[in-house]
């Protein structure tokens, strides 16, 4: 499921991703790039895709590409229902101590809602 999550949550950003033995990509057309190699304009050039579900600095850093105030507050309210369905309660604890799959599963719902 998660690479799935990691998947969905690129193409939500706009990112082209592409498998390679098994590794998730992010290519990145990059115009008059020095190496020569280049495709109808563009240089494809691969990174790894963050592993947003497992790292929490990943998963930061999609929270903090949240643009404003309200749009925190409806996807804190969605991280909630994120927690509520999962543990079948909830605490200020919980969402302190959100996971970062759990986080990511509440941005692709906010970015769903946007």
């Amino acid at each position: 499921m998660t690479d799935e999550l990691r998947i969905e949550i690129a193409k939500l950003k706009g990112w082209e991703v592409k498998d390679v033995l098994g590794k998730l990509y992010r290519i990145e057309r990059v115009k008059n790039h020095p190496c020569g190699n280049v495709q109808h304009g563009y240089h494809l050039h691969p990174s790894l895709l963050p592993d947003w579900p497992h790292s929490i600095a990943d998963a930061y850093a999609l929270e903090d590409e949240i643009p404003d105030e309200e749009s925190r507050s409806d996807y804190t309210i969605i991280l909630r229902k994120v927690i509520l369905k999962e543990k079948g309660w909830r605490t200020d604890f919980d969402y302190i101590h959100a996971t970062p799959e759990q986080r990511c599963r509440a941005w692709v719902m906010w970015r769903a809602l946007a």
